[in-house]
């Protein structure tokens, strides 16, 4: 797969870790847009990320699960179960202790923007919030990268 967005990531990205960083095999991408895109290919920028380290990737928490698949189904049913319905395909990047999760939708292009929901106790009368981020996967990563370099990751 040609790398055209996380060429930082590709070339520094196993010099960030002791544990190299571990790639989702191409068939696994294929149905994973079967899964959550309606068979469509994924934006570019998840399709790289996926490729070099869907597993395991040092600046990205790819979470618990052996696979994406079984990540995924975690979140939206976690996500439901919060009364969270997403309309639009998308796909869950990273997440910080379900306090808050990092997605992207899926037809908005080959870079999108990343969105937040934030998963707040509304039971104690709080709703959740949703944003769209001022950055992309790339950025995202790139930020990530720098600040591990500089031990503040």
């Amino acid at each position: 797969m040609e790398i055209i967005y996380l060429q930082q990531l590709r070339d520094e990205g196993n010099s960030l870790s002791p544990w190299p960083m571990s790639p989702v095999p191409l068939s696994e991408i294929e149905q994973l847009e079967q899964l959550y895109n309606n068979g469509n290919p994924f934006p570019k920028v998840l399709r790289e990320f996926l490729y070099l380290a869907g597993n395991y990737c040092p600046v990205v928490d790819t979470g618990i699960h052996n696979t994406q698949h079984e990540e995924q189904e975690w979140y939206r049913e976690r996500l439901l179960e919060e009364g969270k319905v997403f309309s639009r395909p998308f796909f869950v990047v990273d997440a910080w202790n379900f306090d808050s999760i990092l997605y992207m939708y899926l037809d908005e292009g080959d870079n999108p923007l990343l969105r937040t929901v934030y998963v707040i106790d509304e039971a104690a009368g709080y709703n959740p919030v949703y944003e769209t981020r001022d950055f992309t996967l790339k950025d995202f990563i790139e930020n990530n990268i720098k600040l591990c370099k500089e031990d503040l990751y």
